[in-house]
């Protein structure tokens, strides 16, 4: 009897499945008349929501199957797996740096003639059709709206918080979620890395090559990384050590950087010193945007109702943001393509073909040469500004730049898996040349060089995070910009050390 119950509701299920799909059909012939939709340069097709895995995927299979589509990258382009400093589980490739992939999946959506903004989104309006969405650059300080016959929301998911005193407080001092971000800033310190899972493991991984000592913090007496050979290979490492059942508690500091935990255990509690503090706790979908206007479940993940679309038709969904078991690279580019021959289908039904679009568009496609972040538009004036960015490597060349220097210095410290410091160099750069009469500007990789050295050479603070720019005077630092700013923010404090 179990049995039969069982396989009516396996068939319930199936016949109420092809029934949504079915709904979301009619509902597409019902309701969006594309005759009524006036067709201007703000209208695309396809509009893809992250610039992740999903999403590039999902824009390679629409481009190239001449469907024209916008990728909206957002503050992080490339997504959680441009942070991975080695993917080992993607599909024909041996081991590679995840932002290495995204590069090339990039390049490729590019090739085959995606546009791709670097601007975020801010609302969306999907109780309208076509859907409007707000959309922000945070660089050039404009904000537009775009409309879209149908969407992929490939928005990944953010990483968790262990929600303990002082996390908050010293988040960017010494506590942060991404050793290849902050790794280079912990030459030589004792760091701490917490969780479990083959992300903890890989971030330990990447920290021994770097740091004195690391110590993984292990809520359980066991780790759940399915990769139990490098696991074992990391567990191996002189420098690593594992605390099992353990918490940390509180973070302690003296008010300008991280300098001791407290761990707990079931039969004592402690205060140690470290110099950072890494978490690889998981995640939480980013479906904050939608929120209001999809379904989700009880978790906030974006649900499904055939195949990758949504409670709304014509707006699908694929990736970490919708997906709450496997939260592998490979399934997040599956359900790329397939949310991209949905979309295709979509606007098949809807009758729709490339030649109603309005040409050319208003903002051009940012060119695969480009850094992977670039902005759509620096507000400054372009300037022909040639070698005006010296390139330092060590922390000699550093000395003599600075030593040789008569005129002010700005010293832009990032690192190459930094996409905010990507978005940062070609503004950087821009005002580098136009302000070269009265400032010396340098670029400097923390992962080649000594950065504690250098801030104690010209007198300042310990270095929290990237990217940082230090404002020396007479070989002194007499101030900083830390993260992504507008540009006419950045160009305010040039011109203010140009005229000091």
């Amino acid at each position: 009897m179990y049995k039969k119950i069982v396989t009516c509701s396996l068939v319930l299920t199936f016949f109420s499945g092809c029934f949504q799909a079915d709904q979301v059909g009619k509902q597409t012939k019902r309701s969006y008349q594309l005759a009524q939709v006036a067709f201007d340069a703000t209208t695309y097709p396809v509009v893809v929501l992250g610039g992740g895995i999903a999403g590039f995927t999902a824009a390679n299979y629409l481009v190239q199957a001449n469907v024209p589509t916008v990728v909206l990258e957002g503050p992080k382009p490339g997504g959680a797996l441009a942070q991975s400093p080695s993917v080992r589980n993607w599909p024909g490739v041996l081991d590679a740096p995840g932002a290495d992939i995204m590069k090339s999946l990039r390049e490729q959506a590019v090739h085959y003639g995606a546009t791709i903004f670097s601007e975020s989104v801010t609302s969306v309006r999907l109780d309208v059709w076509p859907f409007e969405l707000d959309v922000h650059d945070v660089v050039a300080g404009t904000t537009r709206v775009i409309k879209a016959l149908s969407t992929i929301v490939a928005t990944g998911a953010e990483p968790n918080y262990l929600g303990i005193p002082g996390e908050q407080e010293f988040w960017g001092k010494g506590v942060t979620n991404c050793a290849v971000c902050d790794g280079g800033l912990c030459k030589g310190k004792d760091v701490v890395v917490v969780g479990g899972g083959d992300s903890a493991v890989l971030e330990a991984a990447y920290l021994a090559g770097i740091a004195r000592s690391v110590t993984l913090v292990v809520r359980k007496d066991y780790f759940r990384a399915n990769d139990k050979k490098k696991r074992d290979q990391v567990l191996a490492l002189p420098n690593v050590t594992v605390l099992y059942n353990t918490r940390v508690t509180q973070v302690h500091g003296d008010g300008k950087h991280m300098t001791h935990l407290s761990l707990e255990n079931d039969t004592a509690k402690t205060k140690r010193a470290f110099d950072g503090l890494f978490l690889a706790i998981g995640a939480r979908p980013n479906t904050a945007l939608v929120a209001n206007a999809l379904e989700l479940d009880a978790h906030g993940y974006i649900v499904l109702k055939s195949g990758q679309a949504t409670s709304v038709a014509g707006v699908f969904a694929a990736g970490d943001v919708c997906d709450p078991v496997y939260k592998q690279a490979v399934t997040s580019a599956g359900g790329g393509c397939a949310a991209a021959l949905q979309v295709q289908a979509f606007l098949d039904d809807l009758g729709f073909n490339a030649q109603m679009l309005t040409q050319p568009k208003a903002v051009p496609s940012v060119p695969v040469s480009a850094a992977p972040s670039a902005p759509r538009a620096v507000p400054v004036q372009a300037v022909d500004a040639g070698p005006a960015v010296a390139l330092l490597n060590d922390n000699q060349a550093i000395t003599q730049f600075i030593q040789q220097q008569s005129k002010p210095i700005i010293i832009d410290l990032s690192a190459e898996w930094c996409m905010p410091c990507k978005r940062l160099a070609p503004i950087f750069e821009t005002l580098a040349g136009k302000y070269r009469d009265g400032i010396s500007c340098a670029k400097v990789d923390i992962n080649k060089v000594d950065v504690q050295a250098l801030t104690d050479a010209v007198g300042g603070e310990v270095v929290d995070g990237v990217p940082t720019l230090l404002f020396i005077k007479d070989g002194k630092e007499v101030g900083r910009l830390v993260g992504l700013l507008p540009a006419d923010e950045l160009e305010k404090n040039f011109k203010i050390l140009a005229g000091s």
